[in-house]
């Protein structure tokens, strides 16, 4: 079995392909469907949580998933949350003009950051959960996603 990628060797994938990623419709190309997931995705966040004021997404590249959301949920307090700073750039730059809300950024790897818990109304995971690699990890970063939700909130992504 092929060993995973370890955080720097992802964070520099991605540094050096933010355009790719920055397409809504191309952006993950090994991904077919991933336009319809982000949509797919977008519309249960506004249909379980249409009220939703602040959203998480982790490993949010460009920030696609995010814009998605913006288009069912206007105006959310964003916060971004990503291994590569020139995605995270991007994706600030992007959204930034899409909300009224704060837009908020935290370069890092979710199995290391501190998350504020009862925060987010929407916690986005999209393409990123499959990085952990222990039982001990994914049981980390799962409770860490449901402590930072406040109640009535929902977890999205895969």
């Amino acid at each position: 079995m092929a060993a995973k990628s370890t955080p720097d060797e992802i964070r520099k994938r991605f540094d050096n392909d933010v355009q790719r990623f920055s397409n809504l419709e191309t952006g993950q190309k090994a991904v077919i469907d991933s336009s319809l997931q982000m949509d797919l995705i977008a519309s249960s966040a506004f249909y379980v949580n249409r009220d939703a004021k602040k959203i998480l997404d982790i490993g949010c590249g460009a920030g696609n998933y995010t814009i998605k959301t913006l288009q069912k949920i206007p105006n959310l307090d964003c916060t971004l949350l990503d291994l590569s700073l020139p995605m995270l750039e991007q994706a600030k730059k992007r959204i930034s003009v899409l909300t009224r809300g704060e837009v908020r950024t935290i370069q890092g790897d979710i199995r290391s950051v501190d998350i504020t818990s009862g925060t987010y109304d929407i916690v986005i995971a999209a393409v990123v959960l499959h990085h952990l690699r222990e039982y001990d990890e994914w049981r980390s970063v799962f409770e860490k996603i449901y402590k930072s939700l406040v109640i009535g909130g929902g977890p999205f992504g895969y």
